[in-house]
């Protein structure tokens, strides 16, 4: 299992490397000179050629672009993530301020959609069909529609009709409960899609499973179904339920660009979004390396539950 961990982490290790590479060249090729928006004001007015050439100077683009890459990348060892050209100040403060909220809204939205389709996906399996023609087809529909479109309308009927909870915004948890209201529709929203590719995944495992010759000789032995169920076939059939976790997680992630600007949820989106425009190099890459590492983070978690569940695993 150490040998099976080990191999997970260096893979991750090499993955982050290379998302971090990617990141800082791809930022650059982005139109607009971010020393000429500091220079100008943020685009509001001329910048003489001096002004711009100083401020390139003082935020070190002056350099080669392959000095710029091996500096940047001996700071991120070290754990420094520069300075913010807008904010002029370090990068890792910024960014660990929003963090939390961001995940709040992943990892409440993922306790939601597993949990849900999960249930959905047993249901779908064990009744067959016209239940689970039915989930089928709703599954499909929530696949089918952008969060941005599915959080307008939880906004417009929940919100601003209903009344039942607050339209957006943000409290800390110095008010627990209001807090809690908030995070609510958000966390729908980005759960809807997610709880409808577990609820898939599930049924199919299930069925697949439910058809192997070793449960049919389990019920052959006088075992209940609920207890075949339990103990064999869903357990067997969770390795696929983990594999699409962890994918979708990291895709819930980038998710939440949009879901927080529906919600006005002062989450990284806003961060990154503001940073694009300004050319903020620093808090752009650092936001995509957290975003990054967070993801390959739960993939290794998630190869170690499948590692748990499944020992043949980890002699691959």
């Amino acid at each position: 299992m150490v040998r099976y961990l080990a191999r997970r982490v260096a893979t991750g290790v090499g993955l982050l490397l290379l998302g971090l590479t990617l990141i800082f060249f791809v930022i650059r090729t982005v139109p607009g000179d971010p020393a000429a928006l500091l220079a100008s004001g943020g685009g509001s007015g001329d910048a003489s050629p001096e002004a711009i050439a100083q401020i390139r100077e003082q935020l070190g683009l002056d350099q080669p672009l392959w000095a710029q890459y091996f500096g940047y990348l001996a700071g991120v060892v070290r754990g420094d993530f520069g300075t913010s050209f807008q904010f002029g100040t370090d990068v890792t403060p910024i960014i660990l301020e929003r963090l939390p909220k961001t995940l709040e809204l992943v990892l409440g939205a993922t306790l939601i959609g597993v949990t849900v389709g999960i249930i959905l996906g047993v249901i779908a399996a064990r009744r067959g069909g016209v239940v689970s023609t039915i989930i089928t087809a709703m599954g499909s529909f929530a696949i089918s529609i952008p969060v941005y479109v599915l959080g307008t309308v939880l906004v417009f009927a929940i919100a601003l009709q209903l009344r039942w909870l607050p339209a957006g915004g943000y409290v800390g948890w110095e008010d627990p409960a209001d807090h809690l209201r908030i995070l609510i529709l958000p966390c729908i929203t980005l759960a809807v899609p997610f709880a409808a590719i577990v609820a898939t995944i599930t049924r199919s495992g299930l069925v697949e499973t439910a058809q192997q010759d070793w449960v049919r000789t389990a019920r052959s032995w006088g075992m209940s179904p609920n207890s075949v169920y339990g103990r064999h076939v869903l357990r067997n059939s969770l390795t696929a339920v983990l594999t699409i976790v962890g994918l979708e997680i990291g895709l819930m992630f980038g998710s939440t660009i949009l879901v927080e600007q529906v919600y006005s949820y002062p989450g990284l989106s806003q961060l990154m979004i503001r940073s694009v425009e300004q050319r903020d190099y620093p808090i752009v890459q650092g936001v995509a390396i957290m975003a990054a590492a967070f993801f390959i983070l739960v993939n290794i978690l998630v190869d170690v539950l499948y590692g748990v569940l499944d020992p043949r695993a980890r002699r691959r």
